[in-house]
């Protein structure tokens, strides 16, 4: 009986160690692609930014002709 006990231990341990590496790989991923969103996000703002500038651009063109 206590060898069983002992091996189920045993057992549920690795399972435990398996579980807290996962756990560890998913947050490292998680940062990995809210990284990846932030990046994104930037590059967006960064392009609304530019057409912004070359809308005005445009406009002061059309104005002074």
């Amino acid at each position: 009986m206590i060898t069983s006990e002992t091996d189920e231990l045993a057992a549920l341990r690795a399972e435990s160690q398996e579980l807290k590496a996962r756990l560890e790989e998913s947050g490292e991923l998680l940062r990995v692609v809210r990284a990846g969103e932030v990046a994104t996000l930037n590059r967006i703002q960064e392009a609304e930014q530019a057409r912004t500038q070359a809308e005005q651009c445009n406009e002061e063109i059309m104005v002074t002709g």
